[in-house]
């Protein structure tokens, strides 16, 4: 029991379980979204469609410029897809 909680204590335990949490959350779109920066594309969201150019890519978001002074923040959890225009 004592070796059981000293490997739970310790910060390498610690570590590597910080480590797989942050993979766990990693969404797919970051790396997407990447791709598509600067061109125009479609994106469905869990409300509905948008389009626009992919101004900026965030680690759990990306900024999608709907037209002229409008632009968007989109959580990547609230995106189901991405394709170009």
């Amino acid at each position: 029991k004592q070796a059981t909680e000293e490997v739970i204590e310790s910060s390498r335990f610690q570590s590597i379980i910080c480590n797989i949490l942050k993979e766990c959350n990693t969404s797919p779109f970051k790396e997407i979204a990447e791709q598509y920066l600067g061109k125009n594309v479609e994106i469905t969201v869990t409300v509905g469609q948008l389009t626009g150019v992919i101004v900026a890519v965030g680690e759990d978001f990306l900024t999608l410029q709907e037209g002229i002074g409008t632009e968007v923040l989109l959580p990547f959890t609230s995106i189901i897809s991405i394709k170009e225009v």
